[in-house]
């Protein structure tokens, strides 16, 4: 039988002599899962700390059916003699505790810290992405327009003062009102300078068929920015599920 630490195996063929004394050493305030693994019949699992005490899992491997104790804070000499018995082979274990389906248990208390740790994860992805997704898209179009329009503005109009760049994109249209067909056109932007006439970005280029395509690659450049940072929001929620775990200081192995 197989003896695991937080998932970490300590012993492939543990014994009483072994599994006592890595109850034994086991820190009072820390967190733990201890499972023991019978392959082919089914594995037992504590989950807790010696000083908060122990839910105890079964899992047949024949039914595929988990149970679990009914009281979730067995002492640790009550959890002690049930994976003793477990791995010894004393069936007593199975009318030690009340069990009941994993299925049809409620809720522990640190299952819903969890849900609600879970939940402030979510809202801290959605607020973020709803919160900086169009202060992004704006300022990812006047970093772009920064590097690939108005160098050609400022070097189109020597004689009067470069004021602005008025962006380009993306037009939309219906055919013929038909409220069927729709029309997605590439718009170039405009330079202005001190007159506050407007110039076509295309004569500042000095070639229409180039000016298009650096505003089309320019639309394509802005498409994927939204989706990196919900990337980089996830992570952020990701390291608070992470460092905001009341299990993580426990799960180390302190046995070698």
């Amino acid at each position: 039988m197989q003896l695991y630490l937080d998932d970490q195996l300590i012993s492939e063929h543990v014994t009483e002599k072994e599994l006592d004394a890595v109850l034994r050493q086991l820190e009072p305030q820390h967190t733990y899962s201890i499972m023991l693994v019978d392959e082919g019949t089914g594995f037992m699992t504590a989950d807790g700390s010696p000083e908060n005490g122990y839910a105890i899992r079964y899992t047949d491997d024949a039914s595929g059916i988990t149970m679990v104790s009914t009281n979730k804070e067995l002492r640790p000499v009550t959890t002690r003699r049930m994976l003793t018995q477990f791995l010894t082979g004393d069936s007593t274990w199975r009318h030690a505790v009340g069990w009941v389906d994993q299925r049809q248990a409620p809720r522990t208390a640190a299952e819903k810290r969890n849900i609600r740790r879970v939940g402030v994860a979510v809202f801290i992805v959605l607020f973020g992405f709803a919160a900086v997704w169009v202060p992004l898209v704006f300022f990812a179009d006047d970093i772009i327009d920064q590097i690939m329009f108005i160098p050609y503005c400022r070097a189109y109009n020597t004689d009067q003062q470069f004021v602005r760049y008025s962006t380009g994109g993306i037009t939309s249209t219906y055919d013929g009102g038909l409220g069927i067909l729709q029309i997605r056109t590439v718009q170039l932007g405009n330079c202005f300078y001190d007159d506050e006439i407007p110039v076509p970005v295309s004569m500042a280029i000095g070639d229409e068929g180039r000016a298009y395509i650096l505003q089309t690659v320019a639309n394509l450049l802005i498409v994927p920015l939204p989706f990196l940072l919900l990337g980089v929001l996830i992570g952020v929620a990701v390291l608070f599920l992470r460092f905001t775990d009341p299990e993580r200081k426990g799960r180390k192995a302190h046995i070698a």
